[in-house]
């Protein structure tokens, strides 16, 4: 048994490891695993010339027509989609980690390629939109409990995410597909489709590859899962009369097996909902030790959200709060250093354009996590002098990461005083220079400090 793993390495004698455009042909293995969102990676990465693709053979691929010491993506590209036919031809199987889908429309003589213009398909099924349709979510339920790999992700199971589902109206449905997994939703996040004597089995996507003894496990279960997947055919896959035959004790089994099946099904809705109730707040540490828009803006968010002020928590929308008829700009920067001038210089560019536009001033506010890894009562200057210097001219408020986390903890803690809530926005809006709170509001636990810059008021010298 040979298998190509495509976008993550896991450790075995029997697994070749490669990207999409490195990878020996298809063809020569008795099962290929990809992960889709890796072939999109790399297909960018010749787009954008970002990093240096090659073939198997050692050859440059570029986005421009194949030459004698070159070869051409789309050539590339169309020869995968030939060496998965033939694979699927051979009967032999595709495993494919599922994200959705996205085109790559500046290929060089294939306008309109996509994420999985390389795979074949049953006839009339496409793998985007009304079909493959993208989502979010945790969870994942195994509702053919027959299938091979659907216990390899009941073993992974909390590394598992869904990106993407599949429509139950596949025209593939149900002569040439069925559905292996569901969302706690119901909806099919999992699903086999058979393409000519071959097998596609689309599994939900790996959030992450686990490390240590569990990525060995998961390598020698994934093996395990393909030989038996591939050796013919499964229980799912008996005529349906053989269901009116029982053996003595048969019935039971059965009975109690699907009942075990609900119980678990149940107890992963209770974990999902469980694990996004304690998310919602976990998320606001990332406060503490957090940077870039992407990590430490959204908690940022939250935070703001939590004081009762109206904010987009979509972070690629303008990062603007509205409380109490009042309206405020904030910017957000993180550093494992001392954060400088920089996010002050962005928040007065876009105050400085608003006022053009609309002649009306809007408060402006800078969140900073500075020396980002360190305990928050022992960060040294997280922020520079000029930095407090001009939030203080400009009159914007001077905000620390860690303080924002004690507001918010006070919000929390005080979830109906709205009393305490207004005075925390008051601190937001009529503060210049870092925040000062009021020193009578009840805390539920000891302020988190941060040292500023050796001048600043209550600074702590660094030893």
């Amino acid at each position: 048994m040979r298998i190509l793993v495509i976008g993550f390495p896991l450790p075995s004698p029997q697994i070749d490891n490669y990207d999409f455009i490195r990878a020996p042909s298809f063809f020569d293995y008795d099962a290929v695993v990809v992960e889709a969102g890796s072939v999109s990676k790399v297909i960018e990465d010749v787009l954008t010339r970002s990093e240096e693709h090659r073939t198997f053979a050692d050859e440059p691929v570029l986005n421009e027509p194949s030459g004698p010491f070159v070869v051409g993506l789309a050539d590339h590209l169309a020869r995968r989609r030939e060496e998965a036919e033939r694979l699927l031809a051979a009967g032999k199987m595709l495993v494919v980690f599922t994200r959705p889908n996205v085109p790559h429309s500046h290929v060089l003589g294939l306008p309109g390629y996509d994420r999985y213009a390389w795979l074949p398909a049953p006839p009339a099924v496409f793998y985007r939109p009304p079909h493959l349709m993208a989502a979010d979510g945790r969870g994942v339920s195994v509702v053919d409990s027959a299938h091979p790999l659907s216990e390899l992700v009941d073993r992974f199971q909390n590394w598992f995410t869904y990106r993407a589902f599949f429509s139950e109206r596949l025209p593939a449905f149900p002569e040439n597909g069925r559905v292996l997994m569901r969302s706690p939703g119901g909806v099919a996040i999992g699903i086999e489709l058979r393409v000519g004597p071959g097998r596609i089995v689309f599994l939900p996507a790996l959030e992450d590859v686990p490390s240590g003894d569990p990525r060995f496990e998961l390598a020698s279960r994934l093996i395990e899962a393909v030989k038996r997947a591939s050796s013919g055919e499964t229980e799912a896959d008996a005529p349906a009369w053989t269901a009116d035959l029982t053996l003595p004790d048969l019935a039971d089994r059965e009975t109690e097996a699907r009942e075990a099946a609900e119980e678990v099904r149940r107890a992963q809705e209770r974990l999902a909902q469980a694990q996004g109730r304690a998310s919602e707040l976990s998320g606001l540490r990332r406060l503490l030790w957090a940077e870039g828009r992407y990590v430490l803006e959204p908690a940022v968010r939250d935070a703001f959200k939590l004081l009762d002020c109206a904010v987009d928590l979509d972070v690629d929308r303008p990062a603007t709060l509205y409380a109490d008829g009042r309206m405020a700009f904030f910017e957000v920067q993180g550093s494992r250093e001392t954060v400088g001038e920089d996010v002050y210089i962005r928040l007065q560019r876009r105050l400085e354009k608003d006022m053009l536009t609309t002649s009306e001033p809007k408060k402006g506010i800078v969140v900073v996590n500075g020396r980002r890894r360190s305990v928050p009562e022992a960060r040294v200057e997280p922020y520079t002098r000029a930095l407090r210097i001009a939030c203080e001219n400009y009159r914007y408020t001077l905000l620390p990461a860690p303080v924002l986390f004690q507001m918010a903890s006070i919000a929390l803690a005080f979830p109906d005083d709205a009393g305490v809530k207004r005075r925390l926005r008051d601190a937001l809006y009529d503060s210049s220079g870092e925040i000062a709170l009021d020193p009578s509001l009840p805390l539920p636990f000891p302020p988190a400090t941060t040292a500023g810059p050796p001048d600043a008021p209550g600074a702590v010298e660094p030893a």
